[in-house]
């Protein structure tokens, strides 16, 4: 077995606007154990808008933690991508942090502090968990 799926990854920025790229971005994450983060806003509100450039800035500042690859993802609230969720659109922004299928965190508001905080803890929890798994 070889771990290709993982290494030939695009680890892109990703910007999430219906089910099917939506589907490939947490597909990727189950199949490849690929440590995602995945920003959920509203862009009609202004808090969600402002913390957005946050966000994306945070994500460019550490598209790796502790050697570890991360895909970053953003995905706006809009009728294509609500049903996903189940938050109201005033409880945005909405960030889940994640890797493979056992384990997940979500960090409400705009708090980077926390997601960096949970980021973190989900970097120590792959490193003990082994790493990528293999293309099979």
């Amino acid at each position: 077995m070889s771990d290709d799926g993982y290494r030939n990854h695009d680890w892109s920025f990703r910007t999430i606007t219906n089910k099917d790229s939506h589907d490939i971005l947490i597909g990727q994450c189950n199949r490849y154990n690929i440590p995602t983060v995945l920003h959920v806003y509203n862009s009609s509100i202004p808090q969600c808008q402002s913390f957005l450039a946050v966000f994306e800035s945070y994500a460019s500042k550490h598209s790796a933690k502790e050697g570890v690859p991360i895909q970053y993802a953003k995905m706006d609230y809009t009728p294509e991508t609500s049903f996903m969720f189940k938050f109201a659109p005033n409880q945005l922004p909405i960030t889940v942090i994640m890797y493979g299928w056992k384990w997940a965190r979500t960090v409400t508001g705009p708090e980077i502090g926390e997601i960096d905080k949970v980021v973190g803890e989900m970097v120590r929890e792959y490193q003990a968990a082994g790493g990528p798994l293999p293309d099979g």
